[in-house]
């Protein structure tokens, strides 16, 4: 059991996102948790694709180390990568904006037709009633409507 509780101990060594120190807390929290992890059932299943590099300053940018890929330089950075999302969800949001108002636009243009139907058909059965007369709208053709 301790070789697997190691094993998944140092995977929270340089956490993504953590600038100035190599652990958010101490060592002995983390074997805590590694342990819980394990007898949980978590294991390791395959080979590791990257190394964790120590930090060789006290400077705030590099005293957390790194993890570094043993076979290539991953796809995106951990910054770009917050950036092709935002931007994702940006462009996904804008695209909802449009969908709605192409939506309410076509509600508004129900609106006036449905206004516009009803209006002839008050001035239909006006006509028909005999009530139209000496009204402002009386020259209305509702057939051109």
């Amino acid at each position: 059991m301790k070789p697997k509780r190691k094993a998944v101990s140092v995977l929270f060594i340089g956490l993504p996102g953590v600038v100035g120190a190599p652990l958010v807390m101490g060592p002995d929290y983390w074997v805590d948790v590694a342990r819980h992890l394990v007898e949980c059932g978590v294991r390791l299943v395959a080979d590791s694709i990257k190394h964790y590099e120590p930090g060789d300053s006290l400077e705030a940018s590099k005293a957390a180390g790194k993890w570094c890929y043993d076979s290539h330089e991953p796809d995106e950075t951990y910054e770009q990568r917050i950036a092709r999302l935002a931007d994702e969800e940006h462009q996904n949001y804008l695209a909802k904006v449009e969908e709605m108002k192409a939506r309410q636009a076509n509600t508004q243009e129900r609106v006036v037709q449905a206004e516009a139907v009803a209006f002839a058909a008050e001035v239909k059965r006006r006509k028909a009633d005999g009530t139209f007369d000496g009204s402002p709208h009386a020259g209305i053709n509702p057939e051109a409507l």
